[in-house]
């Protein structure tokens, strides 16, 4: 049987896959499953179970959002929006649609804040939640799930340190060179190499080059990633976008190959020269306008636009975001001090 991370490897390396022609329905998913031309968010999730040898887990082989559930609700594993893991097949209720069944997505994590969770999910788009065409991740409110079927999924096998025996004497101690260092550098040593080894979360990056940090999730971002820093804030390893950062004013995934480890004397020279905290003045350079929302970042909703040139006072910065009104928020990242 297969396990959560074999499932969640393979929808990654589906993200960024579209359907061709465009509006069209036609994909590789709906070929094997001998219903091309029709909506496949359901056939996304019948593929990848096919591909990870785990089809034998779902309770059922459709392409019926509707029948998925009932089969789920049939099988008594049918799970509440409240109690939700890694792996579960998720079914939405999108407000506004007589359907109580409009979409499908499996989750892939669940973020610090229980109003949500990230899910891959395919014939998405920022345009259209249920038929747009795209292999996307998606940050979704809970609210929008009627419910999740749980695959019983097979245990990950944990990982058997090899024993280190003891050593014969103090001065056979001395002598041995430890393990980590034979391996290569101490991470929490000051022989790293910065620039040079994998990030770990909680580590802070710079791009290299010309790379982008994108962002797709409600609101697929690409941002020009030239001399700007981020924080990795999980680390997913195999996956075709590894590294989860933040930063920019925006959150999103980005490979080890376009950022490298930013040392201690760099990410104290850059706070140093940082923005202050509250009470600045910004101009907005966006063109010919940059959308205010009701909180520090692109899942909070819209409530107006600030045309360019207009100046106003940040009272309070988060994450690249920042607060001058209220509860108004502008990203930073389109904006100049003054």
């Amino acid at each position: 049987m297969a396990t959560v991370e074999k499932v969640l490897t393979l929808a990654r390396k589906e993200l960024g896959y579209r359907e061709s022609p465009p509006k069209s329905n036609r994909t590789k998913y709906g070929k094997w499953f001998k219903l091309d031309g029709n909506p496949w968010c359901m056939m996304f999730v019948m593929w990848i179970f096919h591909q990870a040898e785990a089809l034998p887990l779902l309770p059922v082989r459709t392409a019926s959002c509707n029948a998925f559930m009932k089969a789920a609700k049939k099988a008594k594993n049918w799970h509440k929006k409240s109690d939700l893991k890694p792996g579960d097949v998720v079914i939405f209720d999108f407000p506004g649609n007589l359907s109580a069944t409009d979409h499908v997505g499996i989750v892939e994590e669940l973020p610090d804040d229980v109003n949500y969770v990230f899910t891959i999910e395919g014939n998405t788009s920022t345009s259209d939640q249920s038929n747009g065409g795209v292999v996307m991740r998606r940050k979704r409110k809970r609210s929008l799930i009627a419910g999740a079927f749980r695959p019983a999924y097979e245990a990950e096998e944990a990982e058997t340190p090899e024993p280190v025996p003891e050593p014969e004497s103090a001065k056979e101690t001395q002598e041995t060179e430890p393990e980590c260092v034979k391996d290569g550098p101490d991470p929490d040593s000051e022989q790293r190499l910065y620039g040079e080894m994998e990030p770990e979360a909680g580590e802070t990056v710079t791009f290299k080059g010309n790379s982008q940090f994108s962002s797709p999730y409600d609101d697929a971002e690409a941002v020009p990633a030239t001399a700007c820093t981020a924080q990795v804030i999980a680390c997913s390893r195999g996956a075709a976008h590894p590294f989860r950062l933040s930063g920019t004013g925006v959150e999103g995934w980005t490979d080890f190959e376009d950022v490298k480890l930013l040392s201690p004397e760099a990410k104290r020279a850059e706070l140093a020269h940082a923005a202050p905290k509250t009470g600045f003045r910004v101009e907005i350079t966006a063109r010919p306008s940059l959308r205010v929302r009701n909180g520090p970042g692109i899942e909070y909703p819209h409530q107006e636009s600030l045309s360019a040139g207009t100046v106003v006072t940040i009272l309070e910065e988060r994450n690249g975001w920042g607060r001058f009104s209220g509860e108004s928020w502008i990203s930073l990242k389109y904006t100049k001090n003054i």
